[in-house]
């Protein structure tokens, strides 16, 4: 050692040892933006089947006309008359529509359970990802609830609008639920940034991880 030259403390500086362990920051470890939004598009697809085949489920069950349904019934008559429909083909195209509606809101419901209750939807089983604590340990049931209630607010509020016991309400309900939706919608774009976390997983401290990369503590 020169003389005057302080040795450095102990345990200060980088580490010499190659074989020491490194582990990266929580941040690097969660899922990009880009695999789940591959994830979003194949789970989009199969709830758009699933919704599909409940409208031919139910559409011949005469249910009542939901108030948003009824909201665009002018639209619907001017479509029948420049289609010059029968009153078979009229029928048949309204109970479609009329099950559409009930069936798009259920089907989306239904299937957002299969995430609240396991931690991973389809399509993020499909590209091997997960839902977790924001710290990368393993979430429980509670926590997969409670995101999927936030994540999917608006479209709780849909189904319930859509409800007969609630008509007199759909409007506002519906009101709430496009607010929400948008406010979702734009929050999902955080994910873009450093912490890739969704408004909805700040809201309840989860985020997105490759399954591999969850800590089972």
């Amino acid at each position: 050692m020169e003389q005057h030259q302080i040795p450095q403390p102990p345990g200060q500086g980088p580490s010499v040892n190659p074989f020491a362990h490194y582990e990266p920051p929580i941040e690097d470890r969660r899922a990009e933006f880009g695999i789940r939004f591959g994830a979003l598009v194949i789970d989009g697809v199969i709830a758009a089947l699933f919704a599909g085949l409940l409208t031919l489920l139910i559409s011949p069950l005469n249910l009542p006309t939901p108030e948003i349904v009824l909201d665009v019934q002018d639209s619907m008559d001017e479509l029948f008359k420049t289609i010059d429909a029968s009153s078979e083909l009229e029928r048949t195209i309204s109970q479609l529509i009329i099950g559409s509606s009930y069936a798009s809101a259920i089907a989306a419901v239904l299937y957002m359970l299969i995430e609240g209750l396991t931690g991973a939807s389809i399509g993020k089983r499909i590209l091997k990802l997960t839902v977790a604590r924001a710290d990368g340990t393993r979430g429980t049931q509670s926590l997969f609830l409670s995101r999927m209630i936030v994540k999917n607010s608006d479209r709780i509020l849909h189904l319930l609008a859509v409800l007969p016991l609630l008509t007199f309400l759909s409007g506002p309900i519906e009101s709430a639920s496009s607010i929400i939706g948008f406010v979702l919608f734009i929050g999902c774009f955080a994910a873009l940034g450093r912490n890739r976390m969704a408004l909805h997983d700040m809201v309840v401290k989860t985020a997105v991880f490759k399954t591999s990369d969850v800590r089972y503590e």
